[in-house]
């Protein structure tokens, strides 16, 4: 059998089986069969249940997809907070599934096998055709690629930033609106080192994820050239928009920078600029504005992906 969406749902709420079962006035294993997919629930059941989580019966039953985190969260992180996040990854695939079911990323570099991960991201900035400099707005280059952002609380989780794949061409990645533009840029680009990598979320490739996030935000390349042309090194990391400590990681690792600018750098303050905030997603806006310009009206839309019109507008556009 398949399992349900119910589960996450429960999760999400902060739940436990028994404390459902005790608001909704049903069993435990009715909870359990259901969400596990053994039985169908019986109608009475199912309305307690819809009724006390507040959503539609037709979303209690829909199938789970199987989400992969690519991301080895650390042991300090809280089991309850894992399971949190696992469940809104799970509702967001059947959410973005319902309002954009053709999106598909573009992030599995054919060469990333061949060569280290800082020529993995060397190789995707080609097959983006990003221009040479700062990656100007990292949310709309990814989801011009096919990668669903949305804003999500990440408390308790230690990062920014967390992507989730369904598959191998569907990817949803979830930012923390709190964050600074450039730790926030960072974390993006770290876990478009996982997606392109399609590495598994363990301890070992953390590292191969920071090398790549570097390399895509501040090609060593262009480090070079910029120092060759007379750029203090104390500039760089405001110029690649990205947080003095990682620069002097990545670019010490690439050989690019001495030991002495290395420990300076790792000590440097972030001066105040204008990028402070993250730019907003625009992708699923976009589709939805398609949708009602084809005729569907806002409640058939947010309907459809089992939402609320204002949930629709908070959540995802």
């Amino acid at each position: 059998m398949i399992p349900t969406v119910a589960e996450a749902i429960r999760v999400s709420r902060g739940l436990t089986q028994m404390s459902l079962a005790s608001r909704a006035g049903v069993s435990q294993t009715a909870i359990s069969l259901l969400e596990t997919g053994h039985a169908r629930t019986p109608a009475p059941i199912a309305a307690a249940l819809s009724r006390t989580l507040d959503t539609s019966e037709a979303l209690l039953t829909t199938p789970a997809p199987e989400v992969e985190l690519l991301h080895a969260m650390k042991d300090a992180v809280r089991a309850g907070v894992r399971r949190r996040v696992a469940a809104e990854f799970i509702l967001a695939f059947v959410r973005i599934q319902a309002l954009a079911p053709g999106t598909r990323h573009t992030a599995r570099h054919s060469g990333r096998d061949e060569g280290s991960p800082a020529v993995c991201a060397e190789g995707l900035r080609s097959a983006w055709q990003i221009p040479p400099g700062p990656v100007q707005n990292i949310v709309s280059t990814l989801e011009s690629h096919g990668v669903v952002h949305l804003r999500r609380d990440l408390g308790g989780t230690r990062v920014n930033a967390l992507v989730g794949v369904v598959g191998s061409h569907r990817a949803i990645m979830f930012v923390d609106p709190r964050a600074h533009y450039d730790d926030a840029a960072w974390n993006i680009a770290h876990e478009l080192g996982h997606l392109a990598l399609h590495a598994s979320a363990l301890p070992a490739q953390e590292g191969a994820a920071e090398d790549f996030a570097g390399e895509f935000l501040a090609p060593a390349t262009e480090i070079r050239q910029l120092l060759s042309s007379g750029m203090d090194v104390d500039d760089l990391p405001a110029h690649f928009r990205v947080p003095p400590a990682k620069f002097a990681r990545h670019a010490r690792r690439r050989g690019v920078i001495t030991v002495a600018d290395h420990r300076r750098l790792r000590t440097h303050s972030r001066p105040p600029h204008e990028h402070h905030e993250l730019p907003a997603h625009a992708m699923l806006a976009g589709i939805v504005d398609e949708r009602t310009r084809a005729g569907e009206t806002i409640e058939q839309v947010a309907a459809s992906a089992f939402l609320t019109v204002n949930d629709l507008r908070e959540d995802f556009i």
